[in-house]
């Protein structure tokens, strides 16, 4: 029994318009196909009480922006994952005084299953992602310095 060239176009027809209606867009809510990831919320707040902090954001394709914030000032911003993938990583830049740090503020795979709403408090000696239930404190990353074909530690 042979499938007809018109019943594999028809099917095919069917599957597209399923799979591109799970894009449109209803009112301010989006459809979206039940495989694609949630989108994710951070937010940064300072924790420095003497000094304006400064926090620069973003990924390997979009720069979110510099803010300044003083003591209990947020910064915020959110993005869409890429489905099948966990290889979504934002990264900051921290500033103050005569100092500045980074840390990777989203990296999926540590942080995908811990939160969609990540909410991290910044302080002198490190980032803390805040919980219900506590708050886990990272190690700023390490400061590298290119010169020429060298890397340095900073």
């Amino acid at each position: 029994m042979a499938i007809s060239a018109s019943k594999i176009f028809l099917s095919l027809s069917m599957l597209i318009t399923i799979l591109v209606s799970f894009q449109i867009t209803n009112g301010l809510k989006t459809l979206r196909a039940p495989w694609t990831p949630d989108r994710v919320y951070i937010s940064i707040t300072s924790n420095i009480t003497d000094l304006q902090l400064g926090v620069h954001c973003k990924d390997k394709k979009h720069d979110i922006g510099f803010r300044s914030l003083k003591f209990g000032e947020n910064y915020a911003f959110d993005f869409q994952p890429k489905a099948f993938l966990r290889a979504s990583l934002y990264f900051c830049r921290f500033t103050w005084a005569d100092e500045f740090h980074y840390f990777d503020i989203y990296k999926e795979t540590r942080d995908h299953d811990i939160c969609s709403k990540c909410n991290w408090k910044i302080d002198k000696s490190g980032p803390c992602r805040e919980t219900e239930t506590s708050d886990t404190c990272y190690p700023w990353n390490p400061n590298h310095v290119i010169e020429g074909n060298n890397t340095l530690m900073v």
